[in-house]
């Protein structure tokens, strides 16, 4: 007949849907008609977004369709059934609908309400019941209406009272467990004292139930007796068997393919609607032992032949054939006659065998050992032979049901391992080529024979096939369509025979197109459901990658855009700028001190730009505040309030220093007296500059105080304007080197040397102050709870020093607290690492170096005395446990051989080298202990603060965590020479920029931005020496933006100039 016919319902893979799509497909010849099957969701249904699976209802059109058969009935989500009905009229194809009666076209229903009321009936006849509670269904769906109304009429009829606490409120068919808590819980009803038995408007109803009131121990069906209604698939997994009523789904499937037919080969016959009725199925959960309720009616109803057919086929909801029942029957007629063992044989493999076809055609269980039954009850078998049955054909059926049972579920592990591989495969992909590519080779495979992949919305009515392949897998190439055709006209052949699914593909309240699919040979509706969640992901993966792209080529352009700007300004502008201020400050102009606060004015504009920017990286050290705020006073020439002892703050000097400065430019504007005050409180250093004239919030939007603001929130401070002036605090370090909170409770512990101590005259200014002597805390080591920072005398020296030191940096609360530290040197390094260095008993171990001696680690003797080895072999060959072992140059061989010595698996190595490849950081990348440099990081205080850090506990990171740093690493060593942006960095290692950027710092003691300037000055140092190129060529070959960007990064790491560098040389 060549017709194609458009199958429409909520989905294929939930309740009686599964049997009524497949029931649809066997019935129609697909050698010469073809079913698109359009599982499209419930219309207008808003949970989970079912609702955006109805786009694919508009390719209902007469250009796709000879004709529709929908499962109206389903459809009913957020609408009314008169509702739905008006959709379904509005198509322009006949229309078969089940479910739901639609006026102007044929329907096939099922008499809902008869089945129902037979079902009540029972449970008031044969279990003498009277108190039975009903969970409703949707009260927008015809049918669960109906149902509900034979349960209240079958009550009247037997004159029941009606008891509304015993009926739930309206719930969706997935809520049994919401709709009975509602009559248990808010009720307060007792299942089996206030009601005895359950009905449900729906198996799904029941099912839900059935846990509810396993979780609240009720007995079914001892306590509660229960059924449900439709008989679906869903059933197979409840723990007792459902007393229920079944829907006629294969009959209605059946015959709306009848109906259909007939109006293909006469459209204008005259077709009536359909009423199939709805058997009662009887199981164990309402009590009974039998499908007919007890022995004698089931003799008396299966006494006739073709009843015990017409049963048996009803068990599989008719899917297995009438030849086959009929044949086994008649040969069971005769066998009951025979009484010789070879017969007995015969009969129970030929059993067997019918065993096995009712299974593979959807039997249960439960069914077959009712059918078990009958032939003892039905058939008159010799003793001999009853024997027979007792003694060897059950436990050969049992065994058979396992053997069946090992098989199912092997071949759907075997599919289930499949699958999951797809999906593996499927989210890994980036491209829609991967995706058509990953389809065709791998679909065929899982059954599918052709695939078209449709995106929606393509333009004013256009869609567009991205990619797929036919029947001969052949790929297909993109092409745009008319969106109202379900493929472009020249495929449209490619779909006339056989069985489609339209899966809809949806993301994130989006709706992205359709995967047409053929099902012809694969049916299994777990695996499509699953395939079309799956290729939803990946196109929205597909597309939020591209997205992203695209977003970043916008990003890197803008960021060189900016930088160009940027440096061009700062590199071009800054230095003659500074060149005029260094000749206006000796010139005798007459607006010379307007002129330099102009350019001044500028360059702040210009940090405030890098600010923004994100690229000022704060070169901390160690900083004594008397000596250091006493000579900015005496620079800038102001009245100076300073303490002879201040604690130490962790700071950039330098910009600290530029902080006093703005201050003290905009305040000397009024040609008043200036004062910089400066104190301790509990939270830090408190720096007040302030002038009796002069009005700070006047000046809140001028450049030069909004880069002084940032630079003092880069260093976790706080920035306070006051009536006359700005007041500033920094925080004090930790010995962790962690920044410390502004903690301004709690108690502050100062550790003495011993009772007679002097005691700073600062601390007494503190509010709340505990004393603890040396000796005290490290005898007795404990931090009081209600101590939140800690202040010690570095100039007090200590015999227990280093105990004491110890103790704090290992303690888990002292270690990270706030560390006023009277009397300490400024310093590069940072507060451990100071007090460490200084501390009598430092030197704790030696320290193995392999290789030329590095002089920029010549601090680290402190922590250690240097045992230089000659070779390897001496290295391994030395038979104590070292407290570090430096590798300079050496080979990724030494590294392992070293970890495979015990008594050196846990001392930290530093492998130091020029240059290293991706090789060697792949083979040493997770090892344990082990950190990695560029011989260029040697000279940085930070990483020397970091190696120092090693001895005082700061341990290096997990090998998982420290392999993201070295692949950081090898990246910088392979790309450096290129532009490198901030994202390509975080995306080589696939993590984020900012945790990256915590990480290494953490390992490396300062930002990979900073690690890969070091590397390329080392680079540009090489090629400066080597070679005869000029600076503007070793600038650009070394990965720096310009020959004046370059030459401020070279000066600021090595303290020279290029030109210097190769004069020297």
């Amino acid at each position: 007949m060549n017709k194609r016919i458009g199958l429409v319902l909520a989905s294929i893979h939930e309740g009686a849907s599964i049997r009524l799509w497949r029931s649809v497909l066997s019935s129609v010849d697909l050698l010469s008609d073809s079913v698109v099957v359009f599982p499209g969701g419930r219309l207008n249904y808003k949970e989970q977004d079912e609702y955006l699976r109805n786009n694919i209802y508009s390719l209902e059109t007469k250009e796709n369709f000879d004709g529709i058969i929908n499962w109206s009935s389903s459809l009913t989500g957020e609408l009314t059934a008169e509702e739905v009905c008006s959709i379904i009229r509005s198509t322009e194809v006949p229309v078969i609908s089940i479910g739901l009666p639609v006026e102007g076209s044929p329907s096939v229903t099922f008499d809902a309400y008869e089945g129902m009321y037979n079902e009540v009936e029972h449970f008031i006849t044969k279990h003498k019941l009277r108190r039975i509670a009903f969970l409703r269904g949707p009260n927008s769906h015809a049918s669960a209406e109906s149902r509900y109304c034979a349960y209240e009429d079958c009550l009247k009829k037997y004159n029941i009272p009606i008891n509304n606490d015993l009926i739930s409120s309206p719930h969706h068919w997935a809520q049994g467990r919401e709709a009975l808590r509602e009559i248990i819980n808010e009720r307060g009803l007792v299942p089996g004292i206030d009601f005895d038995a359950l009905i449900c408007a729906s198996d799904l109803m029941l099912s839900g139930a059935l846990r509810y009131l396993e979780e609240i121990n009720v007995e079914v069906p001892g306590t509660l007796k229960v059924a449900g209604f439709n008989d679906s698939d869903n059933n197979k997994i409840m723990k007792v068997a459902p007393t229920t009523v079944r829907m006629p789904v294969v009959g209605m499937s059946h015959v709306a393919v009848e109906i259909l037919n007939q109006i293909f080969n006469d459209p204008a016959t005259m077709v009536e609607d359909v009423i199939l009725p709805a058997e009662l199925v009887i199981r164990h959960s309402c009590g009974c032992d039998h499908s007919f309720g007890a022995t004698e009616p089931a003799g008396k109803e299966l006494e006739n032949k073709e009843n015990f057919i017409s049963w048996i086929r009803s068990l599989t909801q008719d899917q297995i054939s009438y030849s086959e029942v009929k044949a086994f029957i008649d040969y069971a007629f005769e066998a009951s006659k025979l009484n010789r063992e070879s017969d007995f044989v015969k009969f129970r493999d030929r059993f067997l065998f019918f065993v096995r076809r009712f299974l593979e055609s959807g039997g249960e269980l439960y069914d077959l050992l009712d059918v078990y039954k009958c032939f003892f009850d039905t058939f008159n078998f010799p003793k001999d032979f009853s024997l027979f049955f007792s003694s060897e054909l059950m436990p050969s059926m049992i065994e058979t049901y396992s053997r069946y049972q090992a098989e199912v579920s092997y071949k759907q592990s075997v599919m289930s391992n499949k699958v999951n591989a797809l999906k593996n495969k499927l989210l890994s992909i980036r491209s829609n080529v991967d995706l058509g590519n990953t389809l065709r080779s791998d679909l065929p495979k899982l059954g599918i024979k052709q695939c078209y992949l449709v995106f929606a919305n393509y333009g004013e009515g256009i869609s567009h096939l991205e990619t797929g392949f036919d029947r001969q897998l052949n790929p297909i190439s993109p092409q745009n369509f008319p969106a109202h055709l379900l493929l472009p006209e020249v495929l449209s052949a490619n779909i006339s025979k056989g069985a489609y699914v339209l899966l809809p593909l949806t993301y994130d309240k989006e709706y992205l197109g359709y995967l047409l699919v053929d099902v012809t040979e694969q049916r299994d509706e777990q695996f499509l459901e699953d395939l079309r969640a799956t290729i939803s992901s990946t196109l929205k993966g597909i597309s939020l990658l591209e997205a992203a792209n695209r977003a970043k080529d916008v990003a890197e352009k803008a960021e060189r855009a900016s930088s160009d700007f940027f440096d061009s300004i700062s590199d071009g502008l800054k230095e003659p700028l500074q060149q005029m201020k260094q000749i206006l400050s000796t010139s005798d102009i007459q607006n010379k001190k307007d002129l330099l606060n102009h350019l001044l004015k500028a360059e702040h504009l210009l940090d405030l730009c890098y600010t923004e920017k994100g690229q000022i990286e704060l070169k901390k050290k160690l900083i004594s505040p008397t000596p250091f705020f006493k000579d900015i006073a005496l620079k800038l020439g102001i009245n100076a309030l300073i303490p002879d002892s201040l604690p130490a703050i962790y700071a950039d000097p330098e910009k600290v220093t530029q902080v006093s400065e703005i201050l003290y430019q905009l305040a000397s504007e009024d040609n008043d007296v200036i004062d910089i005050e400066v104190s301790i409180k509990p939270s830090g250093l408190s720096v007040l500059l302030s002038s009796d004239s002069w009005n700070p919030m006047q000046e809140k939007d001028d450049a030069a105080l909004s880069l002084a603001e940032k630079i003092v929130v880069l260093h976790s401070g706080t920035f306070h304007f006051k009536e006359h002036g700005i007041a500033i605090c920094y925080p004090w370090p930790s010995l962790s080197s962690e920044i410390t909170q502004n903690i301004g409770i709690g108690y502050t512990l100062y550790i003495k040397k011993n009772e007679s101590s002097t005691i700073p005259d600062v601390v007494r200014t503190l509010p709340q102050v505990l004393y603890v002597t040396e000796n005290d805390l490290a005898d007795e080591f404990e931090i009081p709870d209600n101590v939140t920072r800690i202040a010690w005398d570095y100039g007090d020296k200590r015999e227990r020093e280093s105990v004491v030191l110890n103790l704090l940096k290992n303690h888990q609360r002292s270690k990270s607290m706030p560390f006023l530290c009277f009397n300490v040197e400024s310093s590069s390094l940072d507060l451990w690492s100071t007090l460490k260095a200084g501390t009598h008993d430092s030197i704790e171990g030696v320290i193995l170096v392999l290789g030329t001696p590095i002089d920029g680690l010549s601090k680290l003797k402190a922590f250690g005395s240097f045992l230089l080895v000659k070779s390897e072999e001496e290295l391994l060959n030395y038979s104590k446990t070292p407290a570090m072992i430096i590798l300079n140059s050496s080979s990724y061989d030494i590294v392992l051989q070293i970890r495979k010595e015990k008594r050196f698996s846990k001392v930290p190595v530093l492998m130091v080298k020029d240059h290293f490849n991706e090789n060697e950081i792949e083979k040493i990348a997770q090892l344990p202990n082990l950190i990695i440099s560029n011989s260029s990081l040697c000279d940085s205080d930070e990483f020397i603060s970091r190696l120092i850090g090693i001895f005082g506990g700061n341990g290096i990171l997990p090998p998982l965590t420290g392999a993201l740093v070295k692949k950081a690493i090898g990246y910088i060593n392979k790309k450096a020479t290129y532009q490198i942006s901030r994202w390509q960095l975080a995306e080589y290692v696939n993590i984020s920029e900012d945790y990256l950027t915590r990480i290494f710092k953490k390992d490396m003691g300062l930002s990979p931005w900073d690690y890969l300037n070091r590397y390329r000055v080392q680079l540009a140092t090489e090629m400066l020496t080597q070679t005869g190129s000029t600076i503007n060529e070793v600038a650009s070959a070394t990965g720096f933006q310009d020959q004046a960007y370059f030459c401020r990064v070279f000066k600021k790491i090595k303290g020279v100039s290029p030109g210097q560098v190769r004069n020297r040389n």
